[in-house]
């Protein structure tokens, strides 16, 4: 193996190091109040070198999404493998969801806002994702979990823009992200539900009221 090889495994490493340290800065106190020094200073690394990996901390956060998004992938693609139950798998994907949004400090989806290109590729991913979206909401229909008749064109585009209307909501930073999620998303699925899919829903909407009585009472 030859020592330049060596050297963009190394440098893959890296990055992957400074990702994953970053992601978890960023989740957990907010993209404002981490700073490129802060994430230098806790890889013990120099200001020169992260610059020479990421040339801005807009190009790093990107580098954090996309990996976070690839993994999220990753998991649903697995669950997919082990059940062909669209509704399961819907509320599987929500249970994924709601565990990762009980890390994240609630400003952390306010402050990317203020990154254009971060912004961008949310759109692009919103916008590449809507096809499959409707592919899967079919498939509910046709296994009797969604109404039949519905537009899920329009559905999924409310259902995108209700997502940023709640990350903007000064009211409901009062509450927690996955207190919002469960209460705003599951209820506008419920919505598209057949009495087959709203049963399905509710017995996950009541152990979920369960487990964060649970978790509030820690």
């Amino acid at each position: 193996m030859s020592p330049h090889h060596h050297s963009e495994i190394n440098r893959h490493e890296i990055k992957e190091h400074i990702i994953d340290v970053a992601t978890k800065a960023f989740h957990s106190q907010g993209v404002k109040n981490v700073t490129m020094d802060d994430i230098a200073h806790a890889l013990t690394m120099s200001k020169r070198t992260l610059y020479q990996i990421f040339a801005d901390k807009e190009e790093l956060i990107l580098a954090c999404m996309q990996k976070h998004r690839n993994q999220m992938k990753r998991m649903l693609s697995e669950t997919f493998e082990e059940n062909n139950n669209v509704l399961e798998i819907l509320l599987k994907t929500f249970e994924i969801r709601l565990r990762f949004l009980q890390t994240i400090e609630p400003s952390f989806f306010e402050e990317i806002g203020k990154y254009p290109k971060v912004m961008q590729e949310i759109d692009r991913n919103t916008r590449s994702e809507e096809a499959e979206a409707l592919e899967f909401m079919q498939k509910g229909v046709e296994q009797g979990y969604f109404l039949v008749g519905l537009n899920y064109r329009i559905i999924y585009s409310q259902f995108c823009n209700q997502l940023k209307n709640w990350q903007a909501n000064e009211t409901l930073k009062h509450y927690s992200l996955a207190e919002i999620f469960a209460n705003t998303i599951l209820i506008y699925f419920r919505g598209c539900a057949t009495v087959k899919g709203v049963t399905l829903i509710d017995h996950f909407l009541q152990n979920l009221k369960e487990h964060m009585q649970t978790e509030a009472q820690r």
